[in-house]
């Protein structure tokens, strides 16, 4: 059976980690260092549920000074990320939700909400986030760290369940690499 596919854009300012999230769920490995992209790039990530099912998520990485708009379009999802650290990453949600909103559905589009940095000393705290959300989205949030590796899957769970419409699967791998079972949600 031929796994289904689906485009994901990954949106957020420079430096909140998008590409060390990608690569460590696509290798395994975090690149201490910091380059930004430089480039648009769809990295697939195969992801293997617990009931059998195969799914490739294309997730797009974008370079900061790249054009995104036709990108976009024709998303299935959006994982929009800010650096848990930094308050400003958080407000600049509001503008990337609207492009998302702009070339896409809009709202069919589910989002995922990414609180990345989590291993570092943030003035956010959690019960701010909420408030601080672009109006009109009603995402998923998950707070991880691409550094320590902690809760990288909880993102793609949440959009393996709501394109399959399963809301008990699990993911046993990506990209081949087995996954810890997790706490059920």
């Amino acid at each position: 059976m031929d796994a289904r596919q689906y485009k994901v854009v990954l949106l957020g300012d420079g430096a909140v980690g998008k590409t060390a999230f990608v690569k460590r769920l696509l290798t395994g490995e975090f690149q201490s260092s910091y380059t930004p992209t430089a480039s648009n790039e769809a990295v697939p990530l195969t992801v293997d549920a617990s009931d059998g099912t195969k799914l490739v998520l294309n997730v797009w990485d974008f370079g900061c000074k790249s054009p995104l708009d036709e990108y976009i379009v024709g998303a299935d999802a959006a994982l929009l990320m800010f650096d848990m650290s930094s308050r400003i990453t958080l407000k600049n949600l509001s503008s990337w939700w609207k492009r998302v909103e702009g070339n896409t559905t809009g709202t069919d589009v589910p989002a995922v909400v990414i609180g990345n940095k989590s291993d570092t000393n943030r003035p956010i705290k959690s019960s701010e986030i909420p408030l601080m959300l672009p109006r009109g989205i009603s995402p998923f949030y998950a707070e991880i760290s691409a550094k320590d590796n902690t809760n990288l899957v909880e993102p793609l769970l949440y959009l393996v369940r709501r394109f399959t419409g399963q809301g008990d699967l699990s993911i046993t791998a990506v990209n081949g690499r087995p996954v810890p079972a997790a706490a059920p949600h």
